[in-house]
């Protein structure tokens, strides 16, 4: 029988009105590039805010300080800590972020403030596999975006758990888009865990492992609140 993976999700909330010196003097020279590439001020400080989360969190997981962790991506594209055997994953949209950790399974997380464009019956040719696309077929109109961004958000998680991103044509994947909370995939020889999460109130996401994840851990920021004391953690 398979160990119940010990998952925890925390809840960042991306304040784009946020001071970025503190937090972009945590993060690494690579981050501080791709922060300095975003266009809009207002993207770039969810960026640095984000990271910065990030890089606290998992210091006060491995006893390491911030700055001198080191993520590394390797081939697979999917960054992780060098020496360090804790895995993560980190997701973001608009306010929010949200970061999957666990010492003992692979994860992967999505979380989506919106449905991507308009036309979801054309998304659907582009993601979706021959039996979903059946099936979204006969969602009525007014249920379709949030059946759309479950079946994405599931998609994402399981894409990003495996290392694959998009570089994987995600038509080939069957996830369903009908409500419910658990649901397996295999998927090149492993069967990935999914479950559709609340990681705060009013937002939605979807969380992958390749082992069974047993009760998920949600704590709710905004971070580092356990420097002054415990973190509010959500039932």
């Amino acid at each position: 029988m398979s160990r119940a993976a010990g998952l925890t999700v925390w809840h960042i909330p991306l304040a784009a009105d946020a001071p970025e010196e503190r937090s972009l003097s945590l993060l690494d020279e690579d981050e501080r590039r791709r922060a300095e590439r975003f266009v809009r001020d207002r993207d770039r400080r969810r960026f640095v805010a984000a990271h910065a989360a990030l890089r606290q969190i998992l210091a006060h997981l491995t006893g390491r300080p911030p700055a001198s962790l080191r993520i590394v991506t390797p081939a697979n594209g999917k960054p992780q800590l060098a020496e360090v055997p804790l895995r993560f994953n980190l997701s973001h949209s608009g306010d929010h972020a949200v970061l999957a950790t666990s010492w003992n399974c692979e994860v992967g997380i999505d979380i989506e403030v919106a449905a991507p464009g308009s036309d979801l019956d054309g998304m659907a040719d582009i993601v979706m596999s021959e039996p979903e696309r059946a099936v979204f077929s006969t969602v009525p109109a007014q249920c379709k975006p949030a059946a759309f961004l479950r079946l994405w958000m599931r998609k994402e998680a399981l894409l990003k758990a495996a290392g694959h991103g998009l570089a994987r044509d995600p038509r080939t994947l069957t996830v369903g888009l009908d409500p419910g909370e658990a649901r397996e995939v295999a998927m090149d020889g492993t069967v990935w865990h999914l479950r559709d999460i609340v990681p705060a109130p009013d937002l939605r996401g979807s969380v992958c492992a390749d082992k069974p994840p047993g009760p998920i851990r949600f704590r709710i920021g905004p971070w580092p609140s356990f420097l002054s004391g415990s973190p509010v953690e959500a039932a």
